[in-house]
């Protein structure tokens, strides 16, 4: 099933157009250029990989096994989210924005596709795993409803997405 591409405008000194869109085959090597110029300061729990090749391999394996959405700017992919199939129902989730593009909203679109997607895909969750450290992303997860259930050493959290209540 095809999600509609969605453009949004962001509100900075002029207004950029941003294109929300479901991300295809054809956007591997523009991905791959994302995730290379990646800051290395943005990288959490060992992701984005380093190595172009691991990129590479990343990439290809996440267009191939699960669904994401990218957002683009006058033709760059500046934005990434995925949900990977956990075998129990549920997605992971991973996302990225590269570092001059953050702050606009990009994140929260991007979630809501991937949310909405994993909705229609019948999951009866989603989870992802982040660094206690990464204060600016939590802060958009607990926005988006996911809620912390481990918390030991990085944070585990959680959104349901039939009713199903977190322990």
């Amino acid at each position: 099933m095809m999600f509609p591409a969605h453009k949004m405008n962001l509100i900075s000194e002029k207004t950029e157009n941003v294109l929300i869109r479901p991300a295809e085959k054809r956007d591997k090597d523009k991905l791959v250029e994302m995730y290379v110029n990646f800051h290395p300061e943005d990288r959490c729990l060992g992701l984005p990989p380093v190595s172009k090749p691991a990129i590479e391999a990343w990439v290809e394996y996440i267009l191939d096994i699960g669904f994401s959405f990218v957002a683009e700017f006058s033709g760059k992919i500046v934005g990434h989210v995925a949900v990977l199939p956990a075998g129990d129902g549920t997605g992971e989730l991973c996302i990225f924005v590269l570092r001059g593009y953050q702050n606009r909203g990009i994140g929260q679109k991007l979630m809501k596709k991937a949310i909405e997607m994993a909705k229609r895909k019948g999951m009866r969750g989603l989870f992802l795993t982040t660094s206690r450290c990464n204060v600016r992303a939590i802060h958009l997860f607990r926005k988006m409803g996911f809620r912390v259930v481990d918390s030991c050493y990085d944070y585990e959290m959680y959104l349901p997405l039939k009713d199903e209540k977190i322990c």
